[in-house]
């Protein structure tokens, strides 16, 4: 399954999966005139997730966010509502990671484990990734992996160094050496 989210009208954004085997594509979310058409997609695990509004947000909080995920095999969809802002959802099935902000300064970096409540990782986050058994991320120029399992944290980059996290892959973290 192929997701992406595409600009569909002038305020218009939608979220398509598309089965590759068949070709057949159906629109899963719209997002109208609002920030969640620029916040990605994720797909790991027979699950496709995305942010958009809390429908049960507080009168005057514009900025709740539940994530979404829909189950490619049985079509289910299932909410979590961490109780706060959530741009750029990433999973591996199972857990979750996201930031605060719109890729701006101070964004934070929450994690989720298996739906459990969230927690704050990092602050100054520019990128992140996810695989099985850990995430990493960019932080004032150093990479870290933080390990799923036990919450080990380790920066992998040498201290003197500036680094841009280019991506996560099944037990590999890419980047620039800058």
């Amino acid at each position: 399954v192929l997701c992406w989210t595409e600009r569909t009208g002038t305020y218009m954004d939608k979220l398509y999966a598309c089965d590759l085997n068949t070709l057949e594509a159906v629109t899963v979310a719209t997002f109208e005139n609002d920030t969640y058409g620029q916040s990605a997609p994720t797909a790991a695990g027979n699950v496709l997730m995305w942010a958009e509004d809390d429908p049960d947000r507080a009168p005057g909080d514009d900025r709740s966010s539940v994530i979404k995920t829909l189950d490619l095999t049985t079509g289910q969809v299932s909410t979590y509502a961490p109780g706060m802002y959530v741009h750029d959802p990433m999973t591996n099935g199972t857990d979750v990671i996201w930031s605060d902000s719109d890729h701006g300064e101070n964004a934070a970096l929450y994690f989720s484990k298996a739906g459990q409540e969230p927690v704050l990782i990092a602050e100054n986050v520019l990128n992140y990734g996810i695989s099985d058994k850990f995430f990493a991320y960019n932080c004032e120029g150093h990479i870290y992996v933080y390990f799923i399992e036990d919450g080990y944290e380790q920066i992998i980059t040498p201290f003197k160094e500036n680094a841009l996290l280019a991506g996560v892959s099944s037990d590999k973290v890419i980047w620039y050496e800058m």
